[in-house]
């Protein structure tokens, strides 16, 4: 009814709006053989029409047809008046001159859709790249200032990004550090999350010494997510020696050489031990994980009974010192709440707690269904019964079935494994070996020295725990250095 409509239609204007909402039919419809043919009908009728230039160009640039795409754009951009309607076909003109390595016409494109759609954040950082490539710096660097100062809303979180690369250009070609730490700073106020600002502002504060400060918070906000990264290790490594702190500098080395992350430079002389203690605890960090760990600790000799059947092997390691912290580890483990409790499946422990908690929040219900439970309500003593019942009076349920089963397990590990390094003199490695063994259940290979580990490490839950732990304790060191 539309195209019979619109060829009826006498006035051009019309005619073109009336062939524009028949090709959005048809394009619904997924025919864009319809739809094209009635697009070129309304740019026909009416060739001031931006709307049905841009659809008509983004059909046939989804078709893979680059050069009548062009030819397309190039022909709209004739006809159409400039401004916000004219900015996508410059933009989609920009991108197919750069493929075609037309690089000037590239950039008068990004610039037409940047200048005509003050919020086209992708045209000018594509202009400012392609003019960076050209060895332009300085004007790379102008494009993007001219797109902030014009932008409508300079809180915009889409900018983030352009501060971001306004940073790159100004700290590294054209070497402004003090400008660089400002762009920097205004991509994370724009966007909390934009790591690589975070990572690159950090960098830039070390060389900046009364600002030393805001560089290790920040280095302890990447150590937090990423306790394997290695150039922040380095700027503890850094940030220690220029505030006399040997001690800090020298465990953040063992950190790097026990990841295989540090040089063969680093690696000379570098201490393979943790000279501090780590203290992991318990208590755990969540007071309803910390519950549940009291609670397996006082039926330790009851679930020792009940659990007897769990498999009890230990994990094969490749060589002695990793096997000997392997055995260490789930012997402290067992020590902290019940023998062969962490090694139970998470929906099993889950179910275990629960079936206990069940005991005494609902005594008949269907929450004790855990096939160990029976025989721990009968091993049960008076005077035990009572303790246990005060710890799970203090929860719920709800509580134990929401609690993070698996990241339980992890802190429980993660535990052991920082006692094990406290008790055995700081050596690291052997223990990080120890758990990627624990945690893919297969002995591995042996450890060729110094072979990288930061990429297992940083996959493994237990493993970021652990290292969290200990960098967040050099952070705490250096910041109550003077």
């Amino acid at each position: 009814a539309l195209e019979r409509w619109t060829r009826e239609c006498e006035q051009p204007e019309r005619r073109a709006l009336a062939a524009l909402r028949a090709a959005e039919h048809a394009i619904a419809l997924e025919d864009p053989i319809r739809a094209r043919r009635n697009l070129e009908l309304s740019t026909r009728s009416d060739p001031r029409l931006a709307p049905a230039w841009a659809l008509l160009c983004q059909l046939v640039g989804e078709r893979g047809n680059e050069r009548e795409c062009r030819r397309l754009c190039n022909e709209a951009l004739a006809a159409i008046e400039p401004g916000p309607d004219a900015s996508p076909i410059s933009l989609r003109a920009a991108r197919l001159a750069e493929i075609a390595g037309e690089h000037e016409a590239a950039i008068r494109h990004y610039s037409e859709a940047a200048r005509w759609d003050p919020r086209c954040t992708e045209a000018v950082l594509c202009e400012s790249r392609l003019i960076r490539m050209a060895g332009d710096w300085r004007q790379a660097d102008s494009v993007l200032a001219r797109f902030l100062e014009s932008h409508p809303d300079p809180d915009s979180p889409t900018l983030a990004q352009v501060h971001l690369e306004r940073g790159r250009l100004l700290a590294g070609p054209l070497e402004e550090c003090d400008r660089a730490i400002e762009a920097y700073e205004r991509a994370l106020e724009l966007q909390s999350d934009l790591g690589v600002a975070r990572t690159a502002l950090a960098g830039l504060l070390l060389h900046v010494p009364n600002r030393w400060r805001e560089a290790l918070a920040l280095h302890r906000e990447i150590l937090a997510a990423s306790p394997t990264t290695a150039g922040s290790l380095r700027a503890l490594i850094q940030l220690a020696e220029a505030r006399r702190q040997p001690d800090v500098a020298n465990d953040a080395r063992a950190v790097l050489c026990a990841l295989g992350q540090a040089s063969r430079f680093e690696a000379e002389g570098a201490p393979h031990a943790l000279r501090i203690p780590i203290q992991p605890g318990p208590p755990m960090a969540d007071p309803e994980a910390e519950r549940l760990r009291r609670l397996a600790h006082q039926l330790t000799d009851e679930l020792s009974g009940v659990l007897a059947d769990v498999a009890a092997t230990t994990p094969g390691a490749p060589d002695d010192r990793t096997q000997e912290s392997i055995e260490r580890i789930l012997q402290i483990e067992d020590e902290l709440s019940a023998p062969h409790l962490n090694r139970l499946d998470v929906e099993e422990r889950a179910s275990l707690f629960l079936g206990i908690a069940a005991l005494f929040l609902d005594p008949g219900g269907n929450g004790g269904d855990s096939r160990f439970c029976e025989a721990l309500d009968r091993s049960l003593g008076r005077w035990n019964r009572r303790k246990v019942r005060r710890i799970v009076e203090e929860t719920t349920l709800h509580s134990i079935e929401n609690l993070d089963h698996a990241g339980w397990g992890e802190e429980l590990r993660a535990i052991a494994a920082a006692q094990a390094i406290d008790r055995t003199g700081g050596d690291l490695r052997p223990v990080l070996l120890a758990l990627l063994v624990l945690e893919n259940g297969e002995p591995g290979q042996p450890d060729p020295d110094g072979a990288e580990l930061g990429t297992l490490a940083s996959t493994s839950g237990t493993l970021c725990r652990l290292l969290r732990k200990i960098t967040a304790i050099l952070c705490d060191r250096l910041e109550r250095s003077h």
